[in-house]
């Protein structure tokens, strides 16, 4: 079986192509540096290297036995960071999934708030993603914990609703319905739409179907910035939720939707096996707040 720290010393030689820098960075005389490459290269019977001048050029086939050697490494090294939370499974990273408006709305970052100071040892990457997007990574594994636009529909996963919100409409600054105290669907038929998110989409074109309007024009964008910039510049109109209010300037104008069961709302998702003891950690500040 082939030794990880003879590995470790043949991929820093190639990264380096020099024994003394990689004898630097190995803590480790160029002597014995050397001798573990010659044993390496003896035990796979393979030359790695040619001595070029004072510095080493890999071979050919040390390249491609270095991709290899690396992929073993970090292997490796994800084996022992299992290995470490295992032991300690009270600490360590949680991978979490969001969409905008679960940052946007302040819910992600008042959790992040109370976790940080709850368990300062939990580490959290956070992935903004679509929902789709993040039920498939949660199958994969990928994920931990979503937060997403319900609801849940034919996917299996634990979940609970953090927020409901209702949409309000983003209209330019001289739009023809900017003082109206409220909208209807049918107010908006023939406008240009801005975005909003696919997940939102599906249900507004169900919406302009049973009020008899048609499926408006609208330009697909990827963040809810550049939705309200493109209505200050008078593009179209857009929604959002209304406690993204404090993202718009005076130019623009906020209209509540008339509108039944049309709100925005929060999910937390998560793998049954992601409760470890961080996870439950995670899921106990969320219920907190």
């Amino acid at each position: 079986m082939l030794d990880l720290w003879r590995l470790q010393c043949f991929a820093t030689v190639a990264e380096t192509q020099h024994i003394g820098l990689a004898s630097e960075k190995l803590l480790l005389s160029p002597s014995p540096l050397s001798r573990q490459i010659r044993q390496l290269e003896d035990e796979l019977n393979l030359r790695l290297f040619e001595r070029v001048g004072k510095r080493l050029q890999i071979t050919n086939s040390g390249r491609l036995f270095l991709k290899e050697a690396q992929a073993l490494l970090k292997h490796a090294a994800n084996v022992e960071t299992a290995a470490r939370l295992l032991a300690s499974p009270d600490s360590g990273p949680l991978a979490i999934g969001h969409i905008q408006e679960a940052m946007i709305g302040g819910v992600l970052p008042r959790i992040i708030r109370s976790l940080s100071q709850l368990s300062p040892d939990i580490t959290t990457s956070l992935f903004p993603m679509s929902s789709f997007s993040q039920l498939s990574e949660l199958k994969k594994g990928r994920l931990d914990f979503g937060l997403i636009n319900g609801p849940l529909c034919e996917w299996k996963f634990d979940s609970l609703c953090l927020a409901k919100e209702p949409y309000v409409v983003l209209l330019p600054k001289d739009h023809r319905l900017k003082d109206r105290p409220e909208v209807a669907f049918s107010d908006l038929k023939g406008e240009t739409w801005i975005g909003p998110p696919m997940s939102v989409w599906e249900t507004l074109r169900q919406i302009f179907s049973d009020a008899g309007v048609l499926t408006p024009k609208a330009y697909q964008t990827f963040d809810i910035t550049t939705s309200i910039a493109m209505v200050t510049a008078g593009a179209g109109i857009t929604i959002l939720q209304k406690s993204a209010r404090h993202l718009i300037s005076e130019n623009l104008h906020v209209i509540p939707i008339k509108a039944d069961n049309f709100e925005m709302e929060l999910h937390l998702v998560w793998r049954e096996d992601a409760l470890s003891g961080t996870g439950q950690k995670f899921l106990a500040v969320v219920q907190s707040i």
